[in-house]
């Protein structure tokens, strides 16, 4: 079966003064003859586009439209009347579109994307500019980074929408776009996919995005210098369509990528333009970059802490050491670079030290004192002892002085009173024997009486 509005493979069945009859179901098919190829023979399949002519009857052509049914395209408006507007999509019959499928009023010599549609109940072609309606918003099958197909459809304050892989709408955000860079209506380029909103709607990048696009980005940069003899005429002021024309980058990434290398030491700028220097020729590795402001201010402040000197003595010692003292924080201590590994309080005292080789490592302060020196692992031990020793004295020390809970005396119980005529009523306390209260002094002093 024929379809219409699409290309359809039909054979020639027979010849006629009109043209040629291609072989379909029902009737014959007629090809204008200024449209059948040349040595074109019966029993030849012919690949032709079927339409309707000017009385709504089937035709075909070898002729290629601008687009088929269910398929997006810009169009030229030709001819307006009151029935809509005509539009060129490179066939002898012009497109309509009629007023109701207008999504605003059409204007002659302009261009716009519409959409090819056929209505079934009459065999009939349109196109409308209504477009929403064919654009898929609940399950957009799209990953950022991906690499879409674009098609500008109309711009806005902020930017282009465009219809993206023929399914989805798309947004291009004008600050994406180069200085200076515009786009047309009917534009088709690729673009990558930047973010799947809420709404199903498609934020667009023109440039690649991430660092696998950066890298990219340099080496064309650099191939370019190596091709050009070290030397390329490109910098702020050109234009971006010269820099696309050079290297295929958009100026934004060409921008980026001279910045990575011109930190790398590989290139050199100045108002002519970009040089190659000998470590880009080499092809060296890039140079050392500066450490943030945050890892050198933590550099900065560990050169700056004062390094624990080595001290003599046990772990009690060194904590009650005066500065003043010999072992206390208060003596200077020479830098690691100009120290010797000598014995503090030997080298002191006149005496020749011991080479690092010979010495054992032993307490000073214990041969000082004439007792038989400790063995390092041994003061260690007592170190840790004595630390803990303290620990729980403290702990004690801390019980104690915690007030101790005494329980609250129960109340005695009230004596149940006796009758009178009980045979020992006259033992129980009736209060008569309970001593009187005193009488609180009120602080005034007694006058005596006038006599």
């Amino acid at each position: 079966m024929v379809q219409l509005g699409k290309f359809n493979k039909l054979q020639i069945v027979r010849w006629a003064p009109q043209g040629a009859y291609l072989g379909v179901e029902g009737a014959d098919l007629l090809l204008p003859k200024k449209y059948v190829p040349r040595h074109a023979q019966v029993g030849e399949w012919l690949d032709v586009f079927v339409y309707s002519d000017s009385q709504d009857r089937p035709v075909a052509t070898t002729r290629k439209p601008k687009a088929q049914v269910d398929e997006f395209a810009a169009l030229t408006v030709v001819a307006t009347n009151e029935i809509g507007a005509f539009l060129d999509w490179g066939l002898e019959k012009d497109l309509l579109v009629p007023l109701t499928q207008q999504s605003r009023p059409m204007e002659r010599g302009q261009a716009y994307v519409v959409r090819i549609c056929l209505e079934e109940a009459r065999d009939r072609l349109y196109a409308t500019s209504k477009l929403a309606p064919f654009l898929e918003r609940e399950q957009v099958d799209l990953a950022p980074r991906q690499i879409v197909d674009l098609l500008i459809v109309r711009r806005n304050e902020l930017g282009y929408q465009a219809i993206v892989d023929g399914r989805y709408a798309g947004f291009i955000y004008a600050a994406a776009l180069d200085e200076g860079e515009t786009m047309r209506i009917g534009d088709r380029r690729k673009g990558y996919v930047a973010k799947v909103r809420d709404d199903g709607k498609v934020d667009i990048s023109l440039t690649p995005m991430g660092l696998p696009a950066l890298l990219e980005a340099k080496k064309v940069v650099l191939t370019a210098l190596r091709e050009g003899n070290g030397f390329l005429a490109l910098g702020d002021h050109s234009d971006p369509e010269e820099i696309k024309a050079q290297l295929g980058l958009s100026k934004k990434a060409y921008k980026r990528a001279v910045g990575m290398l011109n930190k790398d030491g590989f290139i050199r700028l100045d108002d002519q333009g970009v040089h190659l220097t000998p470590r880009g020729k080499q092809g060296e590795k890039p140079l050392p970059r500066k450490p943030h402001r945050r890892d050198s201010a933590e550099r900065k402040s560990k050169a700056g802490a004062p390094k624990r000197s080595a001290v003599a003595g046990s772990a009690d010692e060194r904590r009650t050491a005066k500065p003043g003292s010999p072992s206390g924080s208060g003596s200077r201590t020479k830098p690691a670079s100009k120290r010797t590994d000598r014995d503090a309080p030997a080298s002191r005292s006149g005496e020749r030290a011991k080479p690092p080789s010979k010495r054992t490592d032993r307490d000073p302060a214990a041969s000082r004192s004439g007792e038989r020196a400790k063995p390092l692992s041994a003061r260690k031990e007592s170190d840790k002892a004595s630390l803990k020793s303290r620990a729980e004295e403290k702990k004690k020390g801390a019980e104690s002085r915690k007030p101790k809970k005494t329980k609250a005396a129960k109340p005695k119980a009230k004596q149940k009173r006796m009758a009178p005529d009980h045979p020992f009523a006259i033992f129980q306390d009736d209060g008569s024997r309970r001593p009187p209260k005193k009488k609180k002094p009120s602080g005034r002093t007694p006058q005596k009486k006038k006599s």
